[in-house]
């Protein structure tokens, strides 16, 4: 994309928002998925002063985003989906957003490393010094949190994780880690992933389906698992919902007090990343293989 001049009134999407803030880009209006301050992508960042231009997928406020008066809006885009960019509920809105500034979307399917550096690059377009920046800083840390969940892993190779969203009246949803970038990456450390084993399913056509497995509370233990990654997206069931799932108790790594917060959104920031892995690197430290395979 080339512009006549440097946009300086950035208007993004939640998961874009993020990486921006991150290294010094800060936005006039940001729109997500959720209340912006239950965001697990947007937590301790500074939002006052921001207009919250939308709060619920693709639900938009036009008439704020126009007062926000954008040079340009930033979100992300799943090259396998058809329609609008991320964050947009149909190209029809998109279109009438593209009336008020253009949209720029960066390919948020790649490895982690390779999207955090074009939010890098952008962000220098926007006139970001990352030299000026904690930008060095945070990547340097997040090589060291990456050698550190390496060390763990190898030193536990049979340990299995499972990452799973569980939600009321729905049962559990278990993510299928290769089509999720941050799992993905997590498996690159060397990280034992509990696979589904059911096909995806069209991603066009049943969204959730192409992400995860469902199944009821009934099947909790259907993929045996010593470290459970649970979701913790505003509308996923609480530790304290959970426990009154007794399928949900009986499962060896919540005997075992084995679980970790897990953000489901995809962190393309090495400071959000830094901390995930951390915690990943002590959640594997302590934990055993409590479940008989391997």
């Amino acid at each position: 994309m080339s512009l006549k001049a440097q946009p300086r009134r950035i208007v993004a999407y939640d998961l874009a928002a993020s990486p921006l803030m991150n290294i010094g880009v800060r936005p006039v209006g940001i729109f997500g998925s959720f209340p912006l301050d239950k965001s697990p992508q947007l937590a301790g960042l500074d939002l006052n002063g921001i207009a919250r231009v939308g709060e619920a997928y693709g639900k938009l406020n036009l008439e704020t985003l126009a007062a926000a008066q954008p040079d340009l809006i930033v979100s992300i885009f799943d090259p396998r989906l058809a329609g609008p960019v991320i964050g947009f509920p149909d190209q029809a809105t998109q279109a009438q957003v593209e009336q008020l500034a253009p949209v720029l979307a960066i390919n948020s399917i790649n490895d982690l490393p390779h999207v955090i550096e074009r939010f890098e690059q952008l962000g220098q377009a926007l006139g970001v010094d990352l030299s000026a920046s904690d930008a060095a800083s945070n990547q340097q840390q997040f090589q060291a949190a990456s050698t550190r969940v390496q060390a763990t892993t190898a030193a536990k190779p049979e340990l299995t994780a499972l990452a799973v969203a569980p939600y009321g009246g729905v049962g559990f949803a278990f993510a299928r880690p290769d089509l999720n970038p941050t799992l993905r990456f997590y498996e690159s450390l060397g990280l034992k992933m509990a696979k589904p084993t059911s096909p995806p399913a069209d991603i066009n056509t049943d969204y959730n389906g192409f992400f995860y497995e469902q199944a009821s509370f009934e099947l909790a233990g259907k993929y045996p698992a010593d470290l459970l990654l649970y979701d913790v997206l505003p509308g996923a069931l609480d530790l304290g919902t959970l426990a009154t799932i007794p399928t949900w108790e009986q499962l060896p790594a919540v005997q075992a007090g084995q679980l970790l917060p897990w953000r489901v959104l995809d962190s393309f920031a090495y400071k959000l990343l830094d901390a995930d892995l951390g915690a990943l690197a002590d959640a594997i430290e302590r934990a055993t293989v409590v479940t008989g395979h391997g």
